[in-house]
């Protein structure tokens, strides 16, 4: 891709503690690194003119970053009635679905992100999910999630004060996380091949760690060796192809969607 993950990651780290994202830099942040991921990777592929979705879109900057990229096709799928509601009054690409039940036909979305969902569903949902992924991707199709990576250190010290074994889950909603090697083999199951496996955040906060040196070096050097140690990092980014053979078109469309994706 034009710029590579690391690249993207810096710019946007780089940046944060200049002020540029303001107040709740954190988030601000990591939602502009979410947007530009998709883009970048989207748009080495080619798929402006072709249908791409975001499931678990909340308030939907990904899916409105991409149409503002040239995405034209781009669609935000939540499963919030107000929030779906709310966003999509002056843009109509939003709607109420749920990613292990998605309203398309097998192998008709040639790309889709799944940021910060997969641990918010129980272990058979989220596969589920993964499984419909793998039917509505069309051959050469891509998907870009991210999850929390429960092998970090940040996990296993907050298991230490904690008093626990193993490795819990760090928010009370997250019901399901997983570390990098199990999402390998999940991906795998689910017959889709990963291109890039990424650990994003080798130190927890990593957004505002940089203020503090050594600290800030330490993560830097992380970003620019290409995250040479996935299995301690905050965060697993997977990047993964569909190498099934095509079978259909669009199945069950809301007629709002045939309408503005023209599948008449």
């Amino acid at each position: 891709m034009a710029n590579s993950i690391e690249e993207l990651q810096l710019g946007i780290y780089d940046n944060t503690d200049l002020g540029v994202f303001g107040e709740g830099s954190m988030q601000k942040a990591l939602i502009c690194f979410r947007c530009q991921t998709a883009k970048e990777i989207f748009s080495q592929y080619s798929f402006q003119n072709k249908v791409v979705i975001d499931i678990g879109c909340g308030q939907g900057q990904v899916t409105q970053a991409l149409r503002g990229a040239g995405f034209c096709q781009a669609f935000g799928f939540d499963i919030t009635p107000k929030r779906i509601k709310a966003i999509s009054q002056d843009a109509p690409y939003y709607f109420l679905a749920r990613g292990q039940n998605l309203p398309f036909r097998d192998a008709s979305i040639a790309g889709i992100t799944i940021y910060e969902v997969f641990e918010h569903l129980p272990a058979n949902e989220a596969i589920q999910m993964l499984e419909e992924v793998s039917r509505v991707l069309q051959p050469g199709g891509i998907t870009i999630l991210s999850t929390p990576n429960t092998l970090s250190w940040g996990h296993r010290l907050r298991n230490f004060v904690a008093g626990q074994n193993g490795t819990g889950s760090t928010r009370e909603d997250h019901v399901n996380e997983v570390n990098y090697l199990q999402l390998k083999e999940i991906f795998k199951s689910c017959q889709l091949n990963i291109l890039e496996l990424k650990g994003l955040g080798l130190i927890p906060g990593m957004w505002h760690a940089q203020k503090f040196f050594p600290i800030a070096s330490l993560q830097n050097l992380n970003i620019r060796l290409g995250y040479p140690f996935p299995q301690y990092a905050s965060e697993t980014l997977v990047v993964a192809k569909n190498p099934l053979k095509p079978n259909s078109g669009l199945l069950n469309v809301p007629r709002k969607v045939q309408e503005l994706i023209g599948a008449d």
